[in-house]
């Protein structure tokens, strides 16, 4: 009898964190209506400038002196982040750096489905001299490995919790939409129903 209730407390400590945790993240990190926040929710300033073009939507982070040559571009993941406090960081140790989001704003897709890749040609047009640095977390990773693999002008990238593969998009529906496209074309994606851990 002692053993059951031994085991019965430990399932019951367990869902109570599991619970906790899960209420604190949807508090401390829930966006308004499931998208991305609006860019002017970001601060900016002279050397924190909001940027948009056709698809290129973030903010262009200027250092009073620059010291480290070339660009760094950075993405979040999933929440649709521009990852506005990494790229402050860069910025503060003297890198030029573009945070960008990559789909949730009005001039993008409206999900994280169907991506395309293409819209990095936007940045390159942006970046006066190299080397450029990717910097991408999570999905931004995906992102990230993705412009290396299909011919973006990068040279260098960082991946922070990167998957193995790159996974479908988030626009559930009854129809799965991969995460990113070149060229009008879906590239390969993994399905969360294929996948075992």
């Amino acid at each position: 009898m002692k053993k059951i209730l031994k085991i019965l407390l430990a399932f019951v400590i367990i869902v109570s964190a599991v619970i906790g945790v899960r209420a604190y993240n949807v508090h401390r990190y829930a966006l308004p209506e499931g998208r991305p926040q609006e860019a002017s929710s970001y601060p900016t300033t002279d050397r924190i400038t909001h940027i948009e073009g056709t698809y290129l939507s973030g903010f262009h982070f200027q250092p009073v002196e620059k010291k480290h040559a070339g660009t760094v571009v950075v993405f979040g993941g999933s929440e649709g982040s521009p990852d506005y406090a990494r790229a402050r960081q860069l910025w503060e140790a003297g890198y030029e750096v573009l945070a960008l989001f990559f789909f949730g704003q009005p001039n993008q897709k409206n999900t994280l489905a169907d991506v395309p890749l293409e819209f990095f040609d936007e940045v390159t047009t942006r970046v006066s001299e190299g080397p450029v640095t990717v910097v991408g977390s999570s999905k931004g990773a995906e992102l990230t490995a993705n412009l290396a693999t299909h011919g973006a002008k990068i040279d260098n990238i960082v991946l922070f919790t990167p998957t193995e593969y790159t996974f479908q998009g988030l626009a559930f529906g009854r129809e799965e939409h991969p995460s990113f496209s070149q060229g009008g074309q879906p590239l390969p994606y993994l399905a969360f129903k294929d996948f075992r851990s």
